[in-house]
C-alpha cells in the first residue's frame, strides 16, 4: 500500500514537471516534431508513464533538497521542530505504532505534493508565459492576445503555486506539532509505565 502511495505521489509530482518541460520544448521547437498520431495510436498515458514517474523522481528530489536548505529551518515558530528534535519526534512516532506511522506518512504525502506543486505551477507560469508571449512558435496571432493568455497563465499558475506554497508550509507547521506532541505523549506514557513497574 505505501509503495502504491509513493509511486501515485510521484506521478503526480512528475505530470507537472512534464507540463513545464513540455512548454519549454515549444518554445523553442515548436511542437509539431512530436509523433501526435502514434501517441493517440499508443495511448499517451502507457508512452509517457515511465518518463514521467523519472521526472517525478528527480524533480522530487531536487525541490526536497531545495526547500531543505531554504525553508526548513526558518520558521521563528515554535511548532517548528529544529532538525535534530524532529527526526528524534518521527522515530519515536514511527516506532509507536503502525496506525500513527500511517498517519504521518499520509501527512507527509500530502506536504511532498504540495512542495512539488508549489515549484512546478511557478515554472508552468513561467515557461507557459514564455510560450505564449515571446515563443515564435506561439499559437497567437495578434500581441494583443498573446498578452492576455500569457497574463492569465501567470495569474493561475501564480496564485495555484502561492496556494501550494503555504498548504506546505502549513501542513509543514501542523506536522511539527503533532510530532512534538506526539513525542512528549510516548515519552509520558514511558515513564508512566515505568514507574508503575518500580
Amino acid at each position: 500500500m505505501r509503495s502504491t502511495s509513493y509511486f501515485i505521489e510521484l506521478m503526480i509530482a512528475g505530470a507537472g514537471a512534464t507540463v513545464w518541460v513540455a512548454l519549454l520544448l515549444f518554445s523553442f521547437y515548436g511542437y509539431e516534431w512530436m509523433p501526435w498520431e502514434y501517441l493517440k495510436e499508443a495511448g499517451v498515458i502507457i508512452v509517457l508513464s515511465p518518463f514521467v514517474y523519472v521526472l517525478g523522481v528527480i524533480f522530487d528530489r531536487f525541490v526536497d533538497n531545495f526547500f531543505d536548505f531554504y525553508f526548513k529551518e526558518n520558521y521563528k515558530n515554535p511548532k517548528f521542530l529544529p532538525k535534530e528534535e524532529y527526526y528524534q519526534a518521527r522515530t519515536k512516532v514511527y516506532m509507536a505504532s503502525d496506525h500513527l506511522r500511517d498517519l504521518m506518512e499520509y501527512g507527509k504525502m500530502r506536504i511532498r505534493i504540495c512542495r512539488a506543486w508549489s515549484f512546478n505551477s511557478f515554472l508552468i507560469a513561467f515557461f507557459g508565459s514564455l510560450y505564449v508571449i515571446a515563443s515564435p512558435y506561439t499559437p497567437f496571432d495578434t500581441l494583443g492576445e498573446q498578452l492576455k493568455a500569457g497574463g492569465l497563465i501567470l495569474l493561475i499558475f501564480g496564485l495555484f503555486g502561492f496556494l501550494s506554497f503555504r498548504a506546505w508550509r502549513i501542513l509543514s507547521l501542523k506536522e511539527a506539532g503533532f510530532l512534538r506532541d506526539q513525542s512528549r505523549i510516548l515519552d509520558e506514557m514511558k515513564e508512566n509505565k515505568q514507574e508503575k513497574s518500580e
